[in-house]
C-alpha cells in the first residue's frame, strides 16, 4: 500500500513552489505543458498522462512505473482548487483508492 498526497498546479497548493523547491517560473513551465497535478512529484495533465518535463529527469524518488506496481496506492486529497488534479490522479491510475471529503467528490463526478 503507498499512501500519496495529490498535488495542484495552482502557486498556492503547490507544495513544491511553497517550500521554495521550484520557482514561480518552472512551476508556468509545467502548467504550460499542460500539468494540473503532481502524484510523487510526477506531473500529469487532466487525462493523467505524466507531462513530457525536464524536471522529471532532476528527481530522485519514485517513478510513475514503480508505483503503479504498487496494488494499493490510496490517495488523500480535497478542496476545490485539488478537484482537477484529483480526477487526473484517478484517471491515470496514479491513484485507485481516494480519500476526500464529499463536496470535493461531487465535484469529481461532475
Amino acid at each position: 500500500v503507498a499512501l500519496l498526497g495529490i498535488g495542484a498546479t495552482d502557486p498556492e497548493y503547490c507544495s513544491l513552489y511553497q517550500s521554495g523547491h521550484i520557482s514561480l517560473k518552472e512551476l508556468e513551465v509545467m502548467q504550460a505543458a499542460g500539468a494540473i497535478g503532481d502524484v510523487c512529484a510526477q506531473y500529469f495533465d487532466i487525462h493523467g498522462v505524466t507531462c513530457d518535463l525536464d524536471f522529471h529527469n532532476r528527481l530522485v524518488g519514485v517513478t510513475v512505473d514503480d508505483l503503479m506496481h504498487i496494488p494499493i496506492r490510496l490517495g488523500v486529497a480535497g478542496g476545490e482548487a485539488k478537484a482537477q488534479a484529483i480526477a487526473g490522479a484517478l484517471l491515470g491510475g496514479q491513484v485507485n483508492v481516494l480519500v476526500t471529503d464529499n463536496y470535493t467528490a461531487a465535484l469529481i463526478l461532475g
